[in-house]
């Protein structure tokens, strides 16, 4: 990128700096900290089922009872997430946005941070 005199390098850099601003603001507005909160514990719950899955999986003697922890699996993966209090779409929208929006992923780290800082008080 080359530029010619001093003010196309200043709207350039202005104009990339409004588009980051505006990254950051619009990461903390599609989600709440609530639903953050609620896909952390669902994810937690979801994790452990699978850690559990695998084992069983694992251990399966036939293609079919491998088919039926798969199965199980994915519909108690569902009723985890829902009971989670968020929407399957909501869910996947933010494991989906966890994977590559950087200040999300630091966002629900820190949430996770308090989480676990409320725990040990109790």
């Amino acid at each position: 990128m080359t530029f010619k005199n001093k003010k196309q390098v200043l709207v350039t850099l202005f104009t990339m700096l409004l588009a980051s601003s505006f990254t950051l603001v619009e990461a903390k507005k599609k989600f709440s900290d609530e639903e953050l909160t609620k896909f952390i514990y669902g994810n937690s719950s979801v994790y452990q089922l699978q850690l559990a899955a695998k084992q069983q999986f694992a251990a399966a003697k036939t293609k079919e009872q491998q088919q039926q922890i798969a199965n199980n699996f994915q519909s108690r993966s569902v009723q985890l997430v829902q009971k989670s209090g968020l929407s399957l779409d909501k869910y996947n929208t933010i494991a989906t946005d966890l994977q590559s929006n950087e200040d999300l992923q630091k966002r629900v780290n820190s949430l996770v941070e308090d989480l676990q800082k409320k725990a040990s008080k109790k």
